[in-house]
């Protein structure tokens, strides 16, 4: 309750003085549904490929944030993809890498594009896939079971699938 008008604030509120890891795994999953969804509408326009590359950036964060918070709750997530995905993310932010590489696929209204998106319009769509561990830079740091998830879950398979 505030001092000022004596009603109490919805359960699960903000504060001002909250971070977003004490929001909660819910609201980091809203962020990364909603970055998801970003991300497939950037794709099926012909937008350039930074247009599409910062929501799935930001989608595949939620994802590593969440499974990160997870941990430091006590509830440790012990899934493959998660471990690829933390790998991924360490290289990315630690060494630097480019772990994905963008590829345009031409869309017409006859046939889908790529994977999974359709339109009904001609034009392109883009498509993020991640790269094999050898085409990174050395890693600074990590665990071999991480790279090992990397290279069978992730290296060469569509980012989309990942999310």
């Amino acid at each position: 309750m505030t001092a000022e008008s004596q009603t109490p604030e919805p359960k699960g509120a903000l504060t001002l003085s909250d971070s977003l890891f004490r929001a909660g795994p819910v609201l980091m999953l809203k962020g990364y549904k909603r970055a998801i969804d970003r991300y497939v509408a950037a794709a099926q326009q012909d937008r350039d490929f930074g247009e599409t590359f910062i929501p799935l950036f930001e989608a595949l964060n939620w994802a590593v944030s969440t499974r990160d918070l997870l941990k430091i709750e006590g509830r440790r997530v012990r899934d493959r993809l998660a471990s690829g995905l933390g790998f991924a993310r360490d290289r990315v932010h630690h060494d630097w890498a480019g772990a994905l590489e963008p590829r345009r696929f031409p869309v017409s209204a006859t046939a889908p594009i790529a994977p999974r998106y359709s339109q009904t319009v001609s034009g392109y769509s883009v498509e993020w896939f991640w790269k094999p561990v050898e085409q990174l830079p050395p890693p600074s740091g990590g665990r071999q079971k991480d790279e090992e998830a990397y290279r069978e879950l992730l290296s060469g398979n569509s980012a989309h699938d990942t999310l």
